[in-house]
């Protein structure tokens, strides 16, 4: 007799776990079950003296593409941050501040920049919004190389 419906999916990882916390909920991508994903809830976490660890997953889904292998790949989604791609070659710094050129009616503008995320050679800026116009902003054209740059020269 089944009693209930809930299933539970333990990953063996290692890194760091206050990546993940009992009780948060979590994106868990199944690449082999047609690129489904699901919503789970972090139950427990058991370590081990080598640094790695077990987190236990739950969910009460039971959706009809999922494959129910004992053993398949899993993706996890611990964060995402929503934001302009800037590549590090076009950074720099002007008075003290972030920001990046861009080329705009011949013209070479100053951008300031929020950096949210530093990945390797790039990171994510924060969408220009309520920021302002001194702000990137979406279809600003970055200037990611050049020399004797500054804030209003012309071309």
């Amino acid at each position: 007799m089944v009693y209930g419906y809930t299933w539970y999916l333990v990953v063996e990882l290692a890194g760091d776990v206050s990546l993940f916390e009992p009780g948060g909920s979590y994106e868990i991508a199944f690449p082999n079950s047609k690129g489904g994903s699901l919503s789970m809830t972090c139950q427990r976490l058991i370590g081990s003296s080598d640094g790695r660890f077990a987190a236990i997953f739950s969910t009460e889904d039971s959706p009809a593409w999922f494959s129910y292998q004992r053993i398949q790949s899993v993706e996890i989604t611990v964060g995402s941050s929503t934001g302009y791609y800037v590549p590090d070659s076009a950074l720099v710094q002007n008075n003290g501040g972030d920001g990046v050129y861009i080329f705009r009616d011949s013209t070479v503008y100053f951008r300031r920049i929020e950096i949210l995320y530093r990945g390797d050679g790039y990171c994510i800026v924060a969408e220009q919004g309520e920021r302002g116009d001194d702000y990137l902003s979406l279809y600003d054209i970055l200037i990611t190389s050049g020399k004797n740059l500054y804030d209003g020269k012309v071309y």
